[in-house]
This record gives C-alpha cells, structure tokens and sequence, in this order.
C-alpha cells in the first residue's frame, strides 16, 4: 500500500482504487508527507486537518476526519453544562439564605452570568469553526 509519490502522483504499477491517509493544510493535500496536487478537497482545507485521500485512477478526494474538533466542541458542552449547573446551585444558594458554603460572600448573579456568557460564547465560536471545516 506504501506506493511512491512522484511530482505530486501516484506511481506504481496498476491503477486500483486506493484510500491513503493524508493531511491538509492552507488546501494542500500531503500523503506520508508529499504534497499531492490535483485533488477535491471535501472540506474547507483551510486549517490543518488529518483524514483520507481517495484514489480511483486520476481522481484524487480528500475527506477530512474532524474528530479533534469534535473532542474540543464536546469538551466546551461539559464545561457549558458544569457552568450552568453551578449557576443554578448559586441562584438557589442566594434565594434559600442557605449558608455560602465556604465563600466570602455570596457570588452576585451578574458575575456569575458572565462565565456562562464566556462559555457560551467560546462554544458557540467552536461550532462555527468546525461548520466552516466541514464545508
């Protein structure tokens, strides 16, 4: 399966279809990292992406396998739910009269709010970026 990248090319003896691992960077598409030209990029190609090209005698496609970015974006849905959860907690805490539990004094719902807001905001800034990968 290791065949030889000559000029961009695939050499080798007959022509069968043949799926490679690869990488992309700025639309430039690398097998064992030789850049390989003439090829249909199924992505935006625009960030650095590892996933598969796809050979069938002249044809060249690039699939790109998003799943660093879909590890990211499931981290930020973690971090988003634990911030809302304590949120929650800290409303209820405030509206109880419950004792702070540790706290110099109770947290204020506008500064609370503002880490829910960053973190919303950083997600939805992932799940953009991967949308626009996966174009």
């Amino acid at each position: 399966m290791h065949e030889v990248l000559e000029n961009g090319r695939l050499q080798g003896g007959l022509y069968m279809s043949k799926i490679l691992q690869a990488s992309c960077e700025n639309l430039q598409v690398k097998v064992a990292n030789q850049n390989v030209e003439n090829v249909n990029i199924l992505s935006s190609g625009k960030t650095k992406s590892n996933g598969y090209l796809m050979m069938d005698k002249s044809e060249f496609v690039y699939i790109a396998i998003p799943i660093e970015s879909m590890k990211n974006i499931l981290d930020e849905v973690s971090n988003l739910a634990s911030n809302v959860n304590d949120l929650i907690s800290k409303i209820t805490v405030a509206n109880l009269g419950v004792p702070t539990q540790g706290w110099a004094s109770p947290p204020t719902l506008p500064t609370v709010l503002v880490s829910v807001s960053q973190a919303i905001d950083k997600l939805q800034s992932e799940i953009n970026e991967l949308k626009e990968n996966l174009q």
